[in-house]
Order: structure tokens, then C-alpha cells, then sequence
């Protein structure tokens, strides 16, 4: 009975984001939250979505199974948290394709106003090396492309966050599951 309930949750759940949301839009949504450095939900009229940030990957926390989380999953998952926490609203820019490859999870760029001046949350994450650019990044202009790449070029090069274990960062955008830090 769990596998069909989930089945059908993640059926309304599809039919509900293509009712409520358009590609290209633009929502500010309330009460975001963190699920990990590159994922946040919000509800909206009683069904919760998620959001995948486009273009980046963060360690993953591994809650859904016995591994333990991957270097540097709790710190990007805890400085998203912080950005929410101090940004005095938030907007999230949806992705052309609007869903993900499992078509459970809204694709987009958040947005959060810190003083006045809204800032995207991938940028924070890659410059202080609690992210990588994804290289699968549909959806990024070659402008957009290159600004990720430079801000994580910047951590690698001082060696921060996930760049400061040798090794850890693969070049495919993704973590070595058997590097740990020292």
C-alpha cells in the first residue's frame, strides 16, 4: 500500500506543478525550505513542491540510506538555510523545461533578497566551494555557464569548501564517494 500511495502523490504532485506553474515564470513562494544544498520546498494551496537549483550540485547528505552524508552536505545545506533565513523574500525563477529528469522537482534559479539587492544562492554555493557547477545545465545561458565556472574555478583555486580535499571533486561535476577529508 506505501508503494502506490507514493505513486499517486507523486502522480498529483506532477499534475498539481503543471496546473500551478509555467516554464519561464517567476513565483515567490513562502516559507521555503532547505532539503539539501541543491534542493529547497515551499507549499502552496496544501501540496508541497520541490525546487532543484539549476546548474549545481552539492554533496549529498545520504538521509534515505545507511551511507553517511558527503563532505561538505551539512555546511551547503545549513548556509542555504542561512540565506533563506536572512533573505527578506525569495523568487524562483523557473527553468524552460519548468521539471527534472524524474518530473517530481520544479527546475529553477533561486533568488534571494539580502539588503536591498537579490542575489542567486548557486553563486554563494560555488564561490565558497559548497558546490559545483553541474555539467549537465540545460537551462543555463553560455554567460551563466561561464560566471559558474569561474566562481568555482576561484574555491578550487583556494582551496575551499569541497576543493580543499584532493581528489573529492570529480570532472564529471559530481563527489568520489571515497574521498574523505583529513
Amino acid at each position: 500500500m506505501g508503494k502506490r500511495q507514493n505513486k499517486t502523490e507523486k502522480r498529483n504532485r506532477r499534475a498539481k506543478m503543471k496546473q500551478y506553474f509555467k516554464p519561464l515564470h517567476t513565483v515567490a513562494p513562502q516559507n521555503v525550505t532547505v532539503v539539501d544544498g541543491d534542493t529547497v520546498k515551499f507549499s502552496k494551496d496544501g501540496h508541497t513542491f520541490y525546487v532543484r537549483l539549476i546548474g549545481i550540485n552539492a554533496p549529498e547528505l545520504n538521509l534515505d540510506n545507511s551511507q553517511s552524508p558527503q563532505p561538505f552536505s551539512i555546511e551547503a545545506k545549513e548556509r542555504l538555510g542561512q540565506l533563506l533565513l536572512d533573505a527578506k523574500d525569495v523568487k524562483i525563477s523557473l527553468h524552460p523545461n519548468l521539471t527534472d529528469d524524474t518530473q517530481n522537482r520544479l527546475l529553477g534559479h533561486l533568488h534571494v533578497n539580502l539588503k536591498g539587492q537579490y542575489m542567486n544562492v548557486s553563486h554563494v554555493l560555488l564561490s565558497e566551494g559548497l558546490a559545483v557547477p553541474y555539467k549537465i545545465r540545460r537551462g543555463l545561458t553560455k554567460v551563466e555557464r561561464m560566471n559558474y565556472d569561474l566562481l568555482a574555478y576561484e574555491a578550487q583555486r583556494h582551496r575551499i569548501g569541497v576543493h580543499s580535499i584532493p581528489g573529492y571533486v570529480t570532472e564529471d561535476g559530481k563527489f568520489d564517494e571515497n574521498k574523505r577529508a583529513v
